[in-house]
């Protein structure tokens, strides 16, 4: 099993699989909803898509999930903004559904996101 987790502001968590040759840009910017969009690392191999113009100017409501992940995963404490999609990363930097190893090892963190 490998899915993807788009976390949303709303506390809610949605499974998504992302397409198997990699995520391609527009599908990324389509789950942000947003025009633009940039990664962050959460661990190895795992990262997230946050939509940096809403980081930048603190737009919308805050997502307390994706920034309580971070967090819990060694990240400083920064709020993060709308929509956040956590995918795993490739040998070669694409973004990827998470294996069931990540999902296993995420899964603990996820279930104390509310």
């Amino acid at each position: 099993m490998s899915a993807s987790i788009l976390l949303l502001p709303n506390r809610q968590m949605r499974v998504v699989n992302l397409p198997a040759t990699a995520c391609t840009l527009p599908l990324t910017l389509d789950l942000l909803n947003a025009f633009s969009a940039e990664r962050h690392q959460l661990a190895p191999d795992v990262g997230m898509w946050i939509d940096p113009d809403r980081q930048c100017l603190g737009m919308g409501e805050g997502n307390i999930p994706a920034t309580k992940l971070s967090v819990r995963l060694g990240g400083l404490w920064i709020p993060w903004y709308g929509p956040v999609l956590v995918c795993g990363i490739d040998e070669q930097g694409r973004s990827r559904d998470l294996t069931a190893d990540q999902l296993r090892t995420l899964a603990p963190h996820l279930l104390r996101l509310s």
